[in-house]
Parts: structure tokens; sequence; C-alpha cells
């Protein structure tokens, strides 16, 4: 669970899976430069989506959902986000120790 007041480091990696029905994709997500999820054998794209590729990202959270009435549903109060020093990389760089983290 996050805590509110605080600065956390999220990094995400994501690796196409090599060629179309390839189950060989990858995705993980560290929190503080501990690893909390690993996926690996995903197939991200098939035959029928072959061109798809990583040319744009979505940064920011994700409210909502349906619930079992099939109604969207919002976040329950407002919430706020702030997201600072973005980085791209090839590889697995770590978090910045600043006087904002730990």
């Amino acid at each position: 669970v996050l805590e509110g007041g605080r600065w956390y480091c999220f990094e995400y990696m994501a690796k196409m899976n090599s060629a179309p029905d390839q189950k060989d994709g990858e995705v993980r997500l560290w929190v503080d430069g501990q690893l909390i999820t690993e996926m690996t054998g995903l197939l991200l794209r098939n035959a029928s989506h072959r061109d798809i590729q990583w040319d744009h990202w979505m940064l920011g959270p994700r409210y909502g959902g349906r619930d079992p009435d099939g109604q969207n549903r919002g976040a329950p109060r407002e919430q706020k986000s702030w997201i600072d020093a973005i980085v791209v990389s090839r590889r697995y760089i770590g978090p910045a120790m600043t006087d904002r983290g730990k």
C-alpha cells in the first residue's frame, strides 16, 4: 500500500515478444528498487498484430473500470499524483538517491 506524502520510485520494463506468436515477451515493475511484479513468457503481439511496436507510452494513473452491473466507476474521491525525473533506458537503472526519497 502506498503512503501519501512521500515520493516513490517506479520503474517499469517491457520487452515485446521477439516475433509474432513467440511467447517471450516480458514485463517487470520495481517500486523503490524492489521487484514487485515479474511476468515472462508473454504474448504481447500475434500474427494479426505483427506491426505493433513501442512507439508511445501513457504515463499516469488509470482510474475506473466497470461495476458488475456494467456501469463505469471512477475514483471514489479526488486523487493527485506528481511525476518527476522521467528516464528512458535500455537497461535497469535503479532508484536515484535524493533528499526527497528514503
